[in-house]
């Protein structure tokens, strides 16, 4: 694999770990990530999968979280490919405003408050994207 695509996918891999969401809520702020989110008080992980299996279906509120996974998931699946860097920074500019939807959906409810700290991640790997893939 070349050195840019390398740099490329551990890019758009990054934005991935970082989290996308710090939900401010009553009993303090916990991190909502790609693959889950963390309750610091006492330490308790959910993963997506499981949080989605104990709700049965997605909450219409919080329909975007999985949809930016996937989105980043298909960016970094391209970034590997090496698909054209217009479709891998577009699916990375996707997946940040679709975090965007979610932390407005989060505050939208009561008490509650998300900042979309993964938005900005992703689309700084995007704009990552576009920089490598104009210099080819």
């Amino acid at each position: 694999m070349p050195t840019a695509r390398r740099r490329v996918v551990a890019v758009a891999l990054a934005a991935g770990v970082v989290p996308w969401v710090i939900v401010d809520w009553s009993n303090g702020v916990y991190p909502l990530f790609s693959v889950g989110f963390v309750y610091p008080e006492s330490m308790t992980v959910v993963g997506l999968p499981t949080y989605l299996r104990s709700v049965g279906t997605v909450p219409p509120a919080l329909r975007a979280w999985p949809t930016a996974v996937a989105l980043w998931g298909g960016g970094v699946a391209a970034a590997a490919l090496d698909v054209d860097w217009r479709v891998t920074a577009g699916v990375l500019a996707f997946a940040g405003g679709s975090v965007v939807s979610l932390a407005a959906a989060i505050t939208a409810q009561p008490s509650l408050t998300g900042v979309p700290m993964g938005a900005g991640a992703l689309w700084l790997a995007a704009g990552y994207v576009v920089v490598v893939g104009r210099g080819r």
